[in-house]
């Protein structure tokens, strides 16, 4: 399929998803199955996830392509930002707060998007970077990341805490920022003298602009 066919696809779900998405968690909410259910709420931390950066920053250590972690932090730390000023700008309740739902669990923030989802796919265009995919394991790391983000995504429509517009967005935003740094890097932006030295202290300030937010956001 065409990436133009993809991206319509993708959009025309995502507008549905809004329609529905009351139904869906409800629907969802009512089809629990308590034997797997501690499973589900098992992915519903992201201590995968920050292991998974840790781990991967060393494998591209290791196979000398340590010049995407600029790209890949600077699209974690950029990425968790943007997500958590768009909860707080658009408000949005959780399921759970306004449906006739029992949650698995709860969280002191807003809903939209999915803050778990975007963090996740803020490094899926980087796992297709040009130069990483000649790695011959990258084919294997990209489908069971892509299959633990098939796997939260569940998690948090499941456990009442998100809708399915919130995922899809989710999904949109974090790839598209992922994309941008994945692009500075390809363009050499990221080679400057600049981001070359600087590049931790930037990826560190978004960081602390995010706690700052939600301190003042949620206190």
């Amino acid at each position: 399929m065409r990436p133009g066919c993809k991206f319509f696809v993708f959009s025309l779900l995502t507008i549905l998803s809004f329609v529905f998405d009351q139904q869906i968690v409800s629907f969802v909410a009512n089809q629990r199955i308590e034997l797997i259910s501690p499973f589900i709420s098992f992915f519903k931390e992201l201590w995968i996830a920050y292991l998974f950066f840790a781990l991967f920053s060393l494998y591209l250590l290791l196979k000398k392509e340590g010049k995407w972690l600029r790209a890949m932090w600077l699209s974690i730390t950029s990425t968790i930002l943007i997500s958590e000023t768009l909860k707080i700008i658009i408000a949005r309740p959780r399921p759970y707060e306004v449906l006739p739902i029992i949650p698995l669990g709860t969280h002191y923030s807003y809903s939209f998007p999915s803050g778990h989802i975007t963090l996740i796919f803020s490094v899926v265009a980087l796992l297709g970077a040009s130069s990483l995919v000649k790695c011959k394991e990258m084919k294997l790391i990209r489908y069971v990341w892509l299959g633990y983000a098939l796997i939260v995504g569940f998690n948090r429509i499941y456990i009442g805490v998100h809708y399915l517009s919130d995922i899809l967005v989710g999904c949109f935003l974090g790839y598209t920022v992922g994309y941008f740094w994945v692009w500075m890097q390809d363009n050499r932006i990221l080679k400057s003298h600049f981001f070359k030295k600087w590049w931790w202290l930037l990826t560190l300030l978004l960081f602390l602009m995010r706690t700052f937010l939600i301190k003042i956001a949620y206190a």
